[in-house]
């Protein structure tokens, strides 16, 4: 498991090493920074990306100083020998060589045949396996399975027998009644059975969690009385939630100059500099600009305009994710960035009525994003339950609070779609549809107040969007040859006088070449954007699974989807801002018997 903030590299190391680290690994996204400073209430500088590990082996005259080892720590500790079955506890900080991973179980196997293995060569002896069950609230702890209050909790006897008199073995059985632990010792035994029940672990835990956090050290517990600890599998999908913030690097953030502004150790010898009247001294700011390599003017004005920048920001609000957003629609929809903000964003806008009479009557403009880059920060994280989910606190990655949060930055391109919002308002006002939407509303309302959090509001501008979006990304793969894992999208949808939008943006991001290579933005181009939509409406308009999906009124996680399926209009997670939530093609393409409920039912062929 990673261990905490507070161990990294970048906390452990120190002059030279340090600063080599920063420049390696730090990620700039000032934008970003400035939000998560005022969302987690303390300054946020910059993010930090893993180092490279050091290279091992052959000779180094001189080890890199911007590369270093990880740190980990041991978990679960429960470990059992594949061989005799024995169950043997590690220390958490154990070493994982071969020696710490040997079994030397002195007693015979489970079933009594064969030597010990303590009897067997060093070299034959079987290395012990990970247990397969661990224990986690929803609060963000996780600790042990209580395997040796577990073998004992049938009988309610106690017993000293622990490490090395616990076996954890297979019977005929079917599912977990069929995984035994039982003690040697005292001849308790207790099948895993029930163990993943809701409050099958209170009785060995008491009304609380033991609020173990394993990656914040042997001092990381913490205080956590309301929430019970639940069995799950080391490698179940709710064993990690991650919290992750996005952020598209916009104008003027792009910029090469905004970028090296960011740099913490660049913005403190700025604020070290003497003032005259109120201002930075004026060559001391170009000497410096000249020492960067940067144009003086564009440096001095640049520094002007963030000192002025950063007297305001203390009288300003937090800032609402729909007024984030904004900034990026605002940035597709508006003029091509100058020259010098085209490092890392550029655009080229093209009208509807290029793509054909019916796209421009749904359309208000197409936006090739030929350059673009992406942010994503790991805030905090959570489990059992997704964050957005949860009612209770999140995990903290760090024991004392950080002015720099992990995270990493992607280059791809995109196409930006900006909807006719005049045709939106009338689909939505004559078709009907939010009588259909309100149901999906209905079950989201439902949710919400189970969980303690104000009801979400949805709009069928929102479903039709996001549908749209999974379509879409399903028929580029096919076209332009990108797996569908590769591409993402990003929903700019809001009813609020201030930031009302309607786009999507299509994009690629990842960390390889796959994300550059131009294929996306050729297919944006006029005859091809086009057929690739109506290919995309054509193999919407009939689910396999059809008339079940087209007909349902509440499927997928807690019936958050109406007709929506893995064999229509599903994809990977990774790829869906919403978790493969709030779909429903009848908003797209509408049903058989009333058309008019799709909105782009005029574009269908």
């Amino acid at each position: 498991m990673t261990a905490g903030l507070d161990v990294w590299p970048y906390e452990q190391a120190d002059g030279a090493a340090r600063l080599a680290l920063l420049e390696s690994c730090q990620v700039l996204d000032g934008r970003l920074a400035q939000r998560l400073s005022g969302e987690l209430g303390r300054k946020i500088d910059f993010f930090l990306s893993p180092p490279e590990a050091p290279e091992l082996g052959g000779f180094q005259a001189q080890p890199r100083l911007d590369r270093a080892m990880m740190p980990f720590v041991r978990f679960p500790n429960w470990y059992f020998c594949p061989r005799c079955r024995v169950l043997k506890r590690l220390p958490w900080n154990a070493q994982s060589g071969a020696e710490a991973l040997r079994c030397d179980n002195p007693n015979r196997r489970a079933e009594g045949k064969g030597e010990p293995c303590s009897a067997l060569s060093r070299t034959r002896r079987p290395k012990l396996s990970p247990v397969r069950f661990v224990a986690a609230c929803e609060n963000g702890h996780i600790m042990d399975f209580p395997w040796a209050d577990w073998a004992h909790s049938r009988n309610g006897q106690s017993c000293s027998g622990g490490d090395g008199s616990l076996y954890l073995y297979s019977t005929p059985a079917a599912g977990l009644a069929g995984v035994m632990v039982h003690c040697i010792r005292c001849n308790s035994q207790r099948s895993l059975a029930g163990a993943f029940q809701q409050d099958a672990l209170s009785p060995l835990f008491g009304a609380s969690c033991p609020g173990e956090r394993p990656w914040l050290g042997p001092h990381g517990h913490e205080h956590c009385a309301n929430a019970i600890p639940q069995t799950i599998q080391r490698g179940a999908s709710n064993a990690y939630f991650a919290k992750v913030v996005s952020s598209i690097l916009i104008p003027p953030f792009s910029a090469r100059v905004q970028q090296i502004l960011d740099r913490p150790d660049v913005w403190s010898e700025i604020e070290v500099l003497p003032l005259v009247e109120g201002k930075p001294h004026e060559p001391s700011l170009r000497k410096k600009a000249e020492n960067l390599g940067l144009d003086p003017d564009a440096f001095v004005r640049a520094v002007v305009e963030r000192l002025t920048g950063l007297a305001k920001e203390a009288d300003e609000e937090l800032v609402s994710e729909a007024r984030y957003r904004f900034e990026e629609y605002k940035a597709y929809t508006g003029p091509r960035p100058p020259v010098q903000e085209r490092h890392d964003f550029d655009t080229h806008v093209l009208a509807a009525s290029a793509y054909g009479p019916d796209f421009s009557s749904r359309f208000d403009r197409v936006v090739l994003v030929q350059k673009l880059r992406e942010t994503r920060v790991l805030t905090s994280f959570s489990r059992i339950v997704p964050p957005e989910a949860q009612s209770g606190s999140a995990a903290k990655l760090a024991l004392t609070p950080k002015r720099w949060l992990p995270g990493f930055s992607v280059r791809g391109e995109g196409i930006f779609l900006q909807f006719r919002a005049a045709s939106v308002e009338t689909w939505v006002r004559e078709s009907g549809i939010r009588e259909r939407i309100a149901a999906l509303q209905a079950q989201q309302t439902r949710l919400d107040i189970e969980r303690g959090k104000p009801p979400r509001v949805l709009s069928p501008e929102l479903v039709l969007i996001h549908t749209l979006s999974h379509l879409l990304i399903r028929q580029l793969a096919f076209e332009c040859g990108y797996d569908s894992s590769s591409m993402r999208e990003r929903l700019y949808v809001s009813h609020e006088p201030e930031t009302k939008m309607l786009g999507l943006l299509l994009y690629t991001a990842s960390g390889d070449s796959e994300g550059t290579l131009g294929g996306l933005v050729r297919q944006g181009e006029p005859g091809k954007l086009d057929r690739t939509l109506e290919a995309a409406l054509a193999n919407a308009s009939i689910c396999s699974s059809d008339p079940l999906c087209i007909e349902s009124t509440g499927q997928g996680t807690s019936g958050l989807n109406l007709a929506a399926c893995h064999a229509c209009a599903l994809l990977p997670e990774t790829s869906c801002e919403e978790g493969n939530l709030l779909l429903d093609r009848v908003t797209v393409l509408g049903t058989p018997e009333c058309p008019a409920l799709g909105f782009l039912s005029n574009v269908a062929p």
